[in-house]
């Protein structure tokens, strides 16, 4: 099986990266947080001080790409997501599937809880009802946790079995395969 611990950083940041540049055009009416999977594998393998670093670099390139908010707020919300989650590592001490997954859905409900927090301070009025807290609240961590699977994991188990396999040796007339 393959553990999360052979994904490099910058690869699921290069993923998470190109997910959120493209996501209002694959899914345009589903909101996902954008790096929650980066997030994830980067309180489990960095200290705090470089998570606090990194989620800061990470949440002012979202500033600067979404223009919805006030500039500063996906930082804000990035580094506070850091700070009271960096340290909950602890109980994901294994890098595999279910654990990523889990502090995958713990980090996006964390972040859309602070970020429906900061929006009613800074707006007049702000409506809570069972609607948002289910979608909002239960319904996008989840799919946020299943998009770690799609768009991360998934592709890198196709990848290494597909090495294992020799499927270029498969599909060449000259191979030696036989069934």
């Amino acid at each position: 099986m393959v553990f999360m611990a052979s994904i490099p950083l910058l690869y699921v940041f290069l993923i998470t990266l190109l997910c959120t540049l493209f996501s209002t055009a694959v899914y345009p009416k589903i909101h996902l947080i954008p790096f929650t999977a980066f997030f994830a594998l980067l309180y489990l393998r960095t200290s705090l001080a470089a998570s606090l670093w990194i989620s800061l670099g990470c949440g002012l390139l979202l500033d600067l790409i979404n223009s919805d908010l006030r500039f500063g707020f996906y930082a804000l919300n990035t580094c506070l997501t850091t700070l009271l989650l960096q340290r909950q590592k602890k109980h994901f001490f294994e890098e595999k599937l279910h654990s990523i997954c889990l502090l995958t859905g713990l980090i996006s409900a964390s972040m859309t809880i602070l970020q429906w927090i900061f929006y009613c301070t800074t707006q007049l009025e702000c409506h809570l009802s069972w609607k948002l807290f289910f979608i909002d609240f239960m319904l996008l961590p989840i799919c946020d946790a299943f998009a770690v699977f799609l768009w991360i994991y998934l592709p890198v188990i196709l990848f290494i079995y597909s090495r294992k396999m020799n499927w270029k040796a498969m599909i060449s007339r000259n191979s030696s395969y036989k069934d």
